[in-house]
């Protein structure tokens, strides 16, 4: 049997209230493949809760932002957010295809680090910070169903934000 398939809203819920397995949620219709989600949203245990990814298409399927979230103190905290530009936003294109990629990982004490790999150039370039304001990277772990928090593309600090910061 195939660990992938649809399940029910009842095997979701029951996944999603013992954080035992994981579960996907997306917006749009199933069916042929044709329509490309505006969001996906990963959805699996964690130490503290669940850990959720949320990931965001652009027109043409490809993955363009990509924020992990990790349950911390009862709470879920925007930990992890990848951004990717590929050649245009029309077509689909694999991660790797991707022609930078710039990864923002944020802790709750405001240390930030951030990755910038323009594949055209040969080195990555990475900057450590201090002070990054994270409080709008904090939300309560949501009840099952009530997605909409985990949905927007632009909470909080982005990765890319933090490397053109001038006191970088």
């Amino acid at each position: 049997m195939s660990p992938f398939g649809w399940i029910s809203y009842d095997t979701a819920r029951a996944r999603f209230e013992t954080t035992r397995e994981f579960f996907c949620v997306m917006n749009g219709e199933a069916g042929d493949g044709t329509v490309v989600p505006d969001f996906v949203l990963h959805v699996g245990p964690g130490v503290d809760g669940p850990s959720i990814r949320a990931q965001f298409f652009t027109p043409g399927g490809a993955v363009y932002r990509t924020i992990d979230y990790k349950s911390v103190d009862g709470r879920l905290f925007k930990w992890i957010v990848r951004e990717r530009s590929y050649p245009n936003m029309t077509s689909r294109y694999t991660l790797s295809q991707a022609t930078t990629v710039v990864e923002g990982t944020f802790e709750p004490d405001g240390h930030a680090s951030v990755k910038f790999n323009d594949k055209s150039q040969p080195t990555v370039q990475l900057r450590e910070l201090n002070d990054v304001p994270v409080a709008s990277h904090w939300m309560p772990i949501p009840a099952f169903g009530d997605w909409d928090s985990l949905t927007d593309p632009h909470l909080g600090v982005l990765a890319y934000e933090l490397f053109i910061r001038p006191d970088a």
